[in-house]
């Protein structure tokens, strides 16, 4: 697996996964749109989720409660 460096500490992922690590790591928000290719892949699914346990990432909410 490969490795991304957040706050210090090296996060190991799939390698299939870096273009979904490649868009996280670009220091902007995203929306869902961009992430859509992603919905149906339970690896980076799981991944992304334990990052957001993590408190690596956060997901914010729309006023209406939508991703």
């Amino acid at each position: 697996p490969d490795q991304l460096f957040v706050n210090g500490h090296a996060i190991g992922f799939p390698c299939k996964l870096a273009p979904l690590v490649r868009l996280l790591a670009d220091q902007r928000a995203l929306t869902i749109q961009e992430l859509l290719q992603w919905q149906d892949d339970a690896e980076a699914l799981h991944w992304l989720q334990e990052m957001v346990v993590a408190g690596l990432w956060f997901v914010e909410m729309a006023d209406d409660n939508t991703v």
